[in-house]
C-alpha cells in the first residue's frame, strides 16, 4: 500500500513503533520504507516512536508516576534512549500496588509479555492522564512528531 496516496487530498498521519524486525538500521530508513516510492505528499506525516510509544508515555514521568503509583525517581530520565521501553514500563509497574501489577504484568507461566489489562491501563493513562506538552520536554522524538503534526495541520488549513 502506498501511504502517500490518501494524503493527496487531506492530512494523513502514520504513527508506528520501530521494531527490531523492520529490517532497517535507522529511523529515516524506516520512514522511507513506510512511505514507499514516489514523490510523497506534504500533508503526509510519518512519525516513528523511538523505540515504541511506551517511551512517549514514560516521558511524562509526573503523570506516569501518579497514575501507576510508582516513585518518579525510579523512571528512566531519557526514555527515547531505551532499547525496550515496554520492558521499562513493566519494570516500573512491578513496584505498583497489586491491582496495577496484576493487570500490567503477565501471569507466571502465561507465555505472554504483558498482563491481561496492559492495553486497558495504557489506553486509560494515554487518554485521561498523559500530557504530551509535558512529555515532549523529555522525548526529542515526541517533540519532533508534535512539530510535524502542527505543520501538517497548518498545511491542511491553507
Amino acid at each position: 500500500m502506498r501511504w502517500d496516496q490518501p494524503s493527496n487530498r487531506q492530512p494523513f498521519l502514520v504513527l508506528r513503533d520501530w521494531d527490531d524486525d523492520d529490517g532497517v538500521e535507522c529511523v529515516p530508513g524506516l520512514i522511507d520504507k513506510v512511505r514507499g516510492d514516489g514523490p510523497g505528499s506534504r500533508v503526509l506525516a510519518v512519525r516513528i516512536a523511538v523505540r515504541s510509544v511506551e517511551s512517549w508515555l514514560l516521558a511524562d514521568s509526573e503523570a506516569f508516576s501518579t497514575f501507576f503509583r510508582v516513585r518518579r525517581n525510579t523512571l528512566p530520565p531519557s526514555p527515547d534512549a531505551l532499547v525496550d521501553p515496554k520492558g521499562a514500563v513493566l519494570e516500573a509497574c512491578s513496584r505498583s500496588p497489586s491491582t496495577i501489577r496484576k493487570g500490567m504484568l503477565p501471569r507466571v507461566g502465561s507465555g505472554r509479555r504483558v498482563g491481561p489489562e496492559y492495553a486497558a491501563f495504557v489506553v486509560e493513562f494515554g487518554r485521561d492522564h498523559w500530557d504530551p506538552s509535558q512529555a515532549r520536554t523529555s522525548s526529542p522524538s515526541l517533540h519532533r512528531s508534535i512539530l510535524r503534526l502542527e505543520a501538517l495541520v497548518a498545511d491542511a488549513l491553507w
